[in-house]
């Protein structure tokens, strides 16, 4: 659609200075997009920031990495006097990443039902 890019770009969570990637040579194999939404924090009275569109390249995977990138998204965080992060996921991921989330030390708080059916014409 013309204009999503500007719109992405004009978002609160556009926040490439706080984004954790790693590459190898001149390749993105991994990336952590963190942000912090500060309007809604204030709203809310809380200090929660994002790690959120984790992912690692399939040749990159079970090497660690996402865990690394998660662990110094949530570092980062901290050092800007947050005390939470949270992050959506797919319960049925069959990367792993449940796992991953779960061994840096996130919990399920909430879980959402999506339902569909498929119309058949």
């Amino acid at each position: 659609m013309p204009g999503d890019y500007e719109t992405w770009l004009a978002s609160r969570v556009f926040q490439p200075e706080r984004w954790q990637v790693a590459w190898a040579g001149d390749e993105v194999v991994g990336q952590v997009r963190t942000y912090i939404n500060a309007e809604e924090n204030r709203q809310l009275s809380r200090r929660r920031g994002y790690t959120e569109f984790i992912s690692v390249g399939r040749s990159w995977r079970k090497r660690g990495l996402a865990r690394a990138l998660v662990a110094r998204s949530l570092r980062l965080l901290a050092d800007e006097g947050m005390e939470e992060s949270a992050l959506g996921v797919d319960g049925k991921n069959l990367t792993g990443a449940n796992r991953v989330y779960a061994d840096c030390g996130f919990e399920v708080i909430k879980r959402d039902t999506v339902v569909h059916k498929v119309l058949v014409l």
